[in-house]
């Protein structure tokens, strides 16, 4: 990974996390489940995503597309299965969880992402 490419993804996941455990820490004074709920279903997220960024981007240049290509797809697969088996320990092992919050806390974050991720081309 380029140092500059780099350095924006760090950047990336650090404002993410900030927004999530200042939105967690605002939510914990008035629904602890809830709040509790919005940090699992934000760390669902990231998780699986720090996971594939660093899995998939380990690799560059035209004479290793192959090896790009292939970890690639290991990556985004890896990422599935880490947000599939997210989702079932949350909702097997943590009671009570507020499925609402989970969910909204989830899509926050790839919404994050997106603004976040269309500001670079600016």
């Amino acid at each position: 990974m380029d140092k500059d490419i780099g350095q924006l993804i760090v950047r990336l996941w650090g404002k993410q996390l900030g927004l999530l455990l200042l939105f967690v820490v605002c939510l914990w004074w008035f629904n602890s489940v809830t709040a509790l709920s919005v940090l699992i279903g934000g760390l669902i997220y990231w998780i699986p995503n720090a996971y594939f960024t660093l899995y998939a981007f380990r690799f560059r240049g035209t004479e290793a597309a192959f090896i790009v290509l292939r970890s690639m797809y290991r990556g985004e697969f890896g990422k599935f299965l880490l947000t599939g088996v997210g989702f079932a320990i949350a909702f097997v092992l943590i009671k009570p969880i507020d499925p609402v919050g989970l969910f909204l806390a989830f899509i926050g974050m790839t919404v994050t992402q997106w603004i976040f991720v269309s500001r670079w081309s600016e």
